[in-house]
């Protein structure tokens, strides 16, 4: 009887601390599972979850996927389980940013963009404790020095916007407009990435939290310059990094106050901006066009015209940087060269290529004898695109005179003069694609250079299309051709897919390789036996 009551009395004990264990657990796991959700590495939707059961059904199937993700991210045993480096790793002070981006949604949403603009302005509003606009400038100078952007104070025309926001905040601009983001669980800042339509963008600073605005990093408080520059970094299209001496990495703690930018975070702000000039040339002007003048500096001597060093277009039937086909005539391209193939026989319509200045003689003051990097397509209307130079330009085809040229700080586009076009195409659906930095695809309207489609991720719009590639052309047959290094990768628009693959060689225009016809291959032996003596028996 006496061993019955102890029994009776342990569980009527133990039974309120299961339960409550279990909400202690139930609470742990839900903010694991809303902070993995908050940072990018679950997509699901945490409202409903208000049971026991639902949640440990997420725990064992989605949150397991979640944490592998951040610990895979973060470089630690990646087990899925709430063990202590990640629950200490949870716990830390961090930006508000994601770590992982949800490419179908974030992309469209024109994040992980630059400036293209010369001088990038900024300015404080709210209240703001005494001596923040100069760590606000200092932290703009640590980027500033090692990229070609300016960053100046104003009240107006401001580029990017800095205030203190409380728990549940509205953005600064838009007074009655909730920001989306909230600060809790150690959030000190976030902000937003730079859009591609140059709009405003802002950086909020948990305005509940002690920050130390000294030149020292105090314990128990967080460093404000630290803050600032990390947060600047987004607005400026830095995502967050992984390595512990970057001043990208998410958590706060890692860096002191006289800390220097790593060489990782230098070289992706000058992928993005390129180095600081260091001195302004002078600036030559030439006309292309009467309504035209172009303002980059360069000789305004006419390139030499040099004697083409091809026998054939088969000599560069691997190396051919892209082509065109308009009416019956088909132009294969290689650097400075172009050659004319009709489009029936497949056969040169001359036997040399032509001079890239003389099949455009408007544009002779505008391409570098040195480097010929440019990309070219035909409008939906029938001209020539060519893009080049921190330039797009629109050409007749039957006069080769220049149309309109715009260079990129003069569309709406976003380019600057980094941009790097990796190709343009127009759609089976009517208007143009152009690829750039290795990432992005915006669908363009070619008559007023202005933007019809939101930047995507290239992965985004074209499954199976990795991001790098050095060309692309559309078939009659309306199949998008990618260059991909020595291969072709031929894409169905319609079907949103790879169809097929092949290497990269004049066949895939019908081009057949070498191509000499027999009395030219007798010639040719004929020349090796002369030039090397040789001797040719002979059977009677």
């Amino acid at each position: 009887m006496y061993i019955a009551r102890v029994i009776l009395v342990y569980t009527l004990w133990a039974l309120p601390i299961r339960i409550l264990m279990e909400d202690l657990m139930y609470d742990r796991d839900m903010e694991i599972y809303k902070y993995l959700k908050a940072f990018g590495y679950l997509n699901g939707n945490v409202s409903g979850l208000h049971h026991h059961h639902q949640m440990e059904y997420t725990t064992t199937t989605t949150m397991t996927e979640g944490l592998r993700k951040l610990q895979e991210y973060f470089h630690l045993p990646v087990s899925g389980e709430v063990d202590f480096k990640t629950l200490d790793l949870i716990g830390k002070p961090r930006c508000g940013n994601k770590d992982l981006e949800d490419i179908s949604v974030d992309a469209k949403r024109t994040i992980h963009r630059k400036w293209g603009i010369p001088i990038v302005k900024w300015a404080i509003y709210n209240k703001y404790p005494d001596g923040f606009p100069n760590i606000v400038e200092r932290a703009f100078a640590v980027w500033a020095k090692h990229i070609d952007l300016k960053f100046q104070s104003s009240f107006t025309d401001v580029n990017i916007l800095i205030g203190f926001k409380g728990y549940n905040h509205t953005c600064i601009r838009n007074v009655g407009s909730m920001c989306g983001s909230t600060f809790k669980n150690g959030i000190l800042a976030h902000a937003y990435y730079p859009y591609i339509n140059g709009r405003n963008v802002e950086i909020h600073i948990n305005s509940d939290l002690e920050f130390d605005l000294s030149n020292s990093t105090v314990d128990g408080k967080y460093n404000l310059f630290l803050v600032m520059v990390h947060e600047i970094g987004h607005s400026l299209g830095l995502m967050h990094r992984v390595e512990l001496d970057s001043i990208m990495h998410p958590n706060y703690g890692n860096m002191k106050i006289d800390f220097k930018l790593n060489s990782r975070d230098i070289v992706a702000i000058q992928a993005i901006y390129g180095r600081p000039k260091l001195y302004t040339s002078s600036t030559v002007s030439s006309h292309v066009t009467s309504s035209y003048r172009t303002t980059t500096s360069r000789s305004t001597t006419n390139p030499a015209v040099q004697p083409s060093p091809f026998r054939d277009v088969c000599d560069v039937h691997s190396k051919f940087s892209g082509f065109l086909i308009h009416y019956q005539t088909m132009y294969v391209f290689y650097k400075q060269w172009v050659w004319l193939i009709d489009l029936k026989s497949k056969r040169p319509k001359q036997p040399n290529p032509i001079d890239i200045n003389d099949w455009l003689p408007t544009l002779r003051n505008v391409f570098r004898t040195v480097d010929y990097s440019y990309k070219v397509s035909i409008s939906p209307i029938g001209d020539l695109i060519l893009i080049m130079e921190n330039a797009i330009y629109r050409i007749d085809f039957k006069s080769m005179n220049v149309r309109s040229v715009r260079p990129f700080t003069s569309t709406e586009l976003g380019f600057n003069n980094f941009t790097r076009v990796n190709g343009i195409v127009t759609s089976n659906y009517g208007l143009p694609y152009i690829f750039f930095d290795d990432m992005y695809a915006i669908q363009v309207d070619f008559n007023y250079f202005r933007k019809e489609r939101v930047i995507v991720s290239i992965g985004e719009l074209f499954p199976g299309i990795p991001t790098s590639f050095n060309g692309i052309y559309k078939g009659s047959d309306g199949i998008f051709n990618f260059f991909v290094g020595d291969r072709i990768l031929q894409y169905d628009e319609y079907l949103k897919e790879v169809v097929g693959t092949s290497d990269k060689s004049l066949s895939i225009l019908g081009i057949t390789c070498p191509y000499i016809t027999i009395l030219d291959q007798l010639k040719s032996l004929l020349s090796t036996i002369i030039s090397t003596n040789l001797s040719i028996p002979i059977n009677y």
